[in-house]
């Protein structure tokens, strides 16, 4: 697949997907972190419902962002939370954005860092700004690494693959 650098304001559509490019509309140094404030983010429409992809944008690129999503219509949707959840958020953002359903793209990357996303605070924000009294947000907190702890056997492998295995189990 080739790689193209993409421009805020560029429109693109394949098949019943359409999405714009909203972001990075500059550069926000020494607010956090550069790169994660520098991410592209995509309004999407497709099937009537409208998407807004955040990537990794903190506190800085969110309040930067805000004028630019307010008054969307139709309005969004599902909103991929930025930057894992992390308590670095704009309340401001997620009022005016008023998701109906929001995804947290968090998982923990290292067993010697616990980054504690997404954080309470945040999924507070989330619930209080919805335009909808129950909204569904969705967290995707899974353990990125393994140990090994050790091995399971099974008493009657049947498959061939378990016999191939001689009925061990185990993972890392």
């Amino acid at each position: 697949v080739p790689l193209r650098r993409v421009v805020v304001g560029e429109r693109r559509e394949v098949r019943s997907v359409r999405w714009e490019v909203v972001w990075p509309q500059r550069v926000i140094h020494g607010e956090g972190s550069d790169p994660n404030n520098a991410s592209i983010v995509l309004v999407v429409d497709t099937g009537g419902v409208r998407l807004l992809l955040t990537g990794d944008i903190e506190a800085a690129a969110q309040a930067a962002l805000l004028p630019l999503v307010q008054g969307l219509a139709p309005p969004v949707d599902v909103l991929k939370v930025p930057h894992h959840g992390s308590a670095d958020f704009s309340g401001a953002l997620f009022q005016a954005v008023s998701p109906v359903v929001s995804v947290v793209s968090s998982g923990d990357e290292n067993a010697r860092k616990e980054y504690i996303h997404p954080r309470a605070t945040l999924m507070g924000a989330l619930g209080k700004w919805s335009r909808v009294p129950e909204p569904l947000i969705f967290v995707t907190e899974l353990v990125a690494f393994f140990n090994v702890e050790g091995y399971s056997k099974l008493a009657n492998p049947k498959t061939p693959k378990q016999k191939a295995r001689r009925g061990r189990l185990g993972w890392s």
